[in-house]
C-alpha cells in the first residue's frame, strides 16, 4: 500500500484549497482568538520562515 501518492491538479483547485484553508484559519483564530494571543509572535515566525523557505525553493529550481 502506498501513503504517499503524486496527483496532479489545476491552477483553479490549488486556488480552492488556499481558499478553504485561509478561510478555515479565519474561522478558528476568530473563534479561538483568546487561545491563540499568547502565541502570535511564535506563529508569525513560524510562518514567515515557511514563507521564506518557499520563496527559496521556488526560485532554485
Amino acid at each position: 500500500m502506498k501513503l504517499f501518492k503524486h496527483y496532479t491538479y489545476s491552477w483553479w483547485q490549488i486556488g480552492v484549497l488556499k481558499l478553504s484553508l485561509l478561510l478555515l484559519g479565519v474561522a478558528i483564530g476568530a473563534q479561538w482568538r483568546d487561545y491563540f494571543v499568547d502565541y502570535v509572535v511564535i506563529i508569525a515566525t513560524v510562518g514567515i520562515v515557511l514563507a521564506l523557505y518557499m520563496v527559496y525553493a521556488s526560485f532554485t529550481q
